[in-house]
């Protein structure tokens, strides 16, 4: 009972985490605000001890309109990852009244034009 009771809450906390990330990736494409930051750190991970396949992932940092720095870490394709250094600038979009809240600009157009087909 433990253990399924355990499953419930674990699959239940993914689905919140990903429904609440889907509300903010609209309003990031509603309200979102353009930026240029900076990657800071690049990383990879490799799944299953090193002989699964890697996760790639890039460390970024931008300054708001309220003169705060703000930091997110996202996951990106092996081309993404290759593709930027540290030092590079990377164009984003933050929500203005939650700059905690930030995506890569590309994403964030890919979801607005998927949003656009679909309202057709």
């Amino acid at each position: 009972m433990e253990a399924i009771l355990m499953f419930v809450l674990i699959v239940g906390g993914m689905v919140v985490v990903v429904a609440r990330r889907g509300l903010q990736m609209k309003k990031l494409v509603e309200q979102g605000v353009p930026v240029t930051g900076r990657v800071v750190k690049r990383g990879s991970r490799s799944s299953s001890g090193g002989g699964g396949r890697a996760t790639h992932h890039l460390r970024y940092e931008f300054t708001a309109a309220d003169g705060r720095t703000y930091s997110h870490r996202i996951t990106v394709t092996e081309n993404e990852h290759e593709s930027f250094r540290e030092g590079d600038e990377i164009e984003l979009v933050y929500l203005p009244d939650k700059p905690g809240v930030s995506a890569q600009a590309s994403m964030v157009e890919q979801l607005a034009q998927t949003l656009e087909k679909k309202g057709r």
